[in-house]
């Protein structure tokens, strides 16, 4: 399963466009917070691009035969993962609200429909299992996760980039 590059391309343009109106009079959320956020969702972007690249045209199979690249798209999942739930705690951060361990956070966000929520809750699972290697985590698991879980982080950001523009107006 793929997803369309393009809508990041498209997101990123958007959070630009937060950028620019650092002038305007009414905004609320200051010029480096908001270079903060858009620095979490480059990495988000980037590490996104980078996966799918690596990853397109691989079979189950393949992939975990492959050592080098299984192991390099852990990791940069696993860095998109940690910048979602720095995002996260941000948002609770500049809505008032103390943040708290990752499960918590997600749950206490508004702006993110239940649906979503259980996603970022499965990707948080995910990264915990990779990183602390639980229950012999099963790469065909985890490839096939990642794959269905890329499209998900994607409208997180579309999300995330539409509640930072809300919070401008």
């Amino acid at each position: 399963m793929q997803f369309d590059l393009g809508e990041f391309a498209s997101l990123s343009m958007q959070t630009e466009k937060v950028l620019s109106i650092k002038n305007h009079p009414c905004y609320t959320m200051d010029i480096d917070r908001i270079k903060r956020y858009k620095d979490k969702i480059n990495v988000i972007i980037e590490r996104s691009e980078i996966i799918s690249d690596w990853i397109r045209g691989y079979e189950v199979e393949e992939f975990i035969r492959d050592e080098k690249t299984k192991l390099a798209v852990y990791k940069a999942f696993q860095e998109i993962v940690e910048s979602c739930m720095d995002i996260i705690a941000m948002t609770c951060k500049d809505e008032k609200i103390v943040p708290k361990d990752d499960y918590t956070n997600i749950e206490n966000r508004g702006f993110i429909d239940a649906r979503m929520k259980m996603a970022l809750i499965e990707v948080n699972g995910l990264r915990n299992r990779l990183v602390h290697r639980y229950n012999h985590l099963e790469d065909f698991i985890a490839f096939v996760s990642i794959e269905e879980l890329l499209p998900e982080i994607a409208k997180f950001v579309e999300v995330t980039e539409q509640w930072m523009q809300k919070k401008q107006e």
